[in-house]
């Protein structure tokens, strides 16, 4: 099923909550439709849940079962978003800038910092996310390393 942000005033969700289960096809499909109207890009604002790679709500279950099962944030499942949504065709346009930024908004929400994809290891990023829709787990070393590498002073 393929999701169209209709209204014409979408709301920005940076503060995507992943606890209370608005990583919705519709709710990325308006922030989609923010970020590529405003530039013209490709199919602003259409969300594919299936993608043709796995559908997007099973991915959603999954990340909401392991909060439920105790991960204590979202760290951990911001691999496997951005693999699904990089690697899974669900959107059109846009997969790598609105992964980041709905996985930032969902890491600020739970008291994390901000996270960046590393100049200086792009090459070895693009080589994980060619298959990382189906294991995201070369990726997970992208996020430790991220994690690790731009940490604030003085943060926890």
């Amino acid at each position: 099923m393929i999701y169209s942000e209709t209204e014409p005033t979408a709301t920005l969700y940076m503060g995507v909550d992943i606890r209370s289960k608005t990583l919705t096809c519709h709710r990325w499909s308006s922030l989609h439709k923010l970020l590529a109207k405003t530039i013209g890009a490709a199919s602003p604002g259409v969300f594919d849940n299936d993608g043709g790679r796995g559908e997007w709500t099973l991915l959603v279950d999954v990340c909401y079962q392991c909060l439920e099962d105790g991960l204590n944030n979202i760290s951990g499942c911001d691999a496997w978003i951005l693999a699904q949504l990089f690697g899974g065709n669900h959107v059109r346009s846009m997969a790598m800038s609105l992964a980041w930024l709905c996985i930032n908004g969902l890491r600020l929400q739970d008291g994390l910092f901000a996270i960046y994809p590393s100049a200086d290891r792009n090459e070895r990023l693009s080589i994980a996310l060619e298959d990382a829709w189906l294991d995201a787990e070369d990726l997970r070393g992208f996020f430790g390393y991220y994690e690790h590498d731009q940490k604030p002073e003085g943060y926890r």
